[in-house]
């Protein structure tokens, strides 16, 4: 069995290319002038074609929205959009995996993780 952190990393490029295939701002809804905006900044000179579990952070944005993400704080760009940009990398990447996996057995891990119970014994049609 992988380690989580190995298994982030090593899907983290495919997961950028799904938001980068994106054709609407996850925020304002504008299909022009998108970008791919990393929530937890990569840096200068970061490279953002490595692996890289920050990749997760991604969401796929207007331009302007990704600008004033760089020049706002974390509450001045919440009043200005009403968004707290963590619950959207959760709704992001929820999504993304159940796009990849079979529904049910999402809901199964979900449900196995949320009840912290054994799931022995739990059929999955």
């Amino acid at each position: 069995m992988k380690r989580i952190d190995t298994y982030t990393s090593d899907g983290s490029l495919e997961y950028v290319a799904w938001q980068d295939a994106k054709t609407e701002c996850c925020l304002t809804g504008r299909r022009d002038g998108l970008e791919t905006m990393h929530v937890v900044h990569v840096g200068m000179g970061g490279n953002r074609k490595k692996l890289n579990p920050r990749h997760y952070t991604t969401l796929r944005v207007h331009y302007t929205v990704h600008r004033d993400h760089h020049s706002m704080t974390s509450k001045e760009f919440y009043d200005e959009y009403g968004v707290d940009l963590w619950e959207a990398v959760s709704r992001q990447i929820t999504v993304y995996f159940q796009d990849k996996m079979d529904y049910k057995l999402f809901v199964y891990h979900l449900l196995a993780y949320l009840t912290e119970s054994n799931t022995q014994g739990v059929v999955v049609e």
